[in-house]
């Protein structure tokens, strides 16, 4: 029997730290946000709480309007995850973070009635501080490629219990359709440039290449997975070599968005 009260949070995995010498993730977000997933995927299928989670937190199968982040085609700048061709920003990271938790994941322990608010986009969309002897950022990475996995699949089936599979064939149908209109511009202008000549960028020719694989896995279900798209690695470049890694990044999470809902 479990030694642990009823209603306690789950405790999050044991994982190794850096010496004090070396950065690693804030060990302390980490283990909230591991530990609101592991609470969210104790709750199992059907947890009561606010509508389905999709990547914004809203109805993963509700119909779309066309509204920033709903998945549903709309304007350029949010259809497909990816800032639109004129937002600002010169996507230059914050060289303080390496992951950064949404607030949302902190875990919270969700009252009478309520549902966790932990998605797998918002594991997703973590991001830590580097402190001293922090924990080592393979085994993190590790453990929340396997978070995200784990929730995709528990969102998949509440939303299907809630709406049917159809409704889930049509949303992955409809991810797909704003995938392909960034995948279908021509190469070299699938993203935007860095705003300054010396922001770093990632390589245009190999971001290309990945797009190339990604869209030929829409077409023909063969090519890259989940795991490939997330840790692909691009070399920097600048200019009219580049693209901006802002947008690139938050194109790569939909794509992954895409690839674990059809899993």
């Amino acid at each position: 029997m479990s030694s642990e009260p009823p209603g306690a949070a789950p405790a999050p995995p044991v994982l190794p730290r850096c010496p004090q010498h070396e950065s690693g993730y804030d060990p302390a977000p980490v283990d909230a946000l591991l530990t609101a997933v592991a609470r969210r995927l104790a709750a199992g299928p059907g947890a009561p709480g606010p509508g389905l989670p999709g990547r914004d937190g809203a109805g993963a199968c509700a119909p779309g309007n066309g509204e920033p982040g709903n998945g549903a085609p709309g304007n350029d700048a949010s259809d497909d995850g990816a800032p639109g061709d004129g937002a600002p920003g010169d996507g230059a990271p914050d060289p303080g973070a390496l992951r950064s938790a949404p607030d949302a994941a902190a875990g919270a322990a969700p009252g009478p009635g309520e549902r966790p608010l932990i998605t797998s986009a918002a594991v997703r969309a973590a991001v830590f501080d580097a402190v001293p002897g922090g924990y080592r950022t393979g085994p993190v990475d590790e453990a929340l490629a396997r978070a995200e996995e784990e929730l995709a699949a528990l969102e998949r089936t509440d939303c299907e219990r809630a709406h049917g599979a159809a409704a889930w064939r049509a949303r992955t149908e409809q991810l797909a359709a704003v995938l392909r209109g960034r995948l279908e511009r021509p190469r070299t202008q699938r993203f935007r440039r860095p705003a300054r000549v010396r922001t770093r960028g990632y390589s245009a020719a190999h971001v290309d290449v990945l797009c190339e694989r990604v869209a030929e896995r829409l077409a023909t279900g063969t090519g890259p997975d989940a795991a490939a798209v997330r840790e692909a690695v691009f070399p920097p470049a600048h200019g009219e070599r580049a693209y901006e890694e802002q947008q690139v990044d938050a194109f790569l999470d939909r794509v992954v968005e895409y690839l674990l809902a059809v899993r």
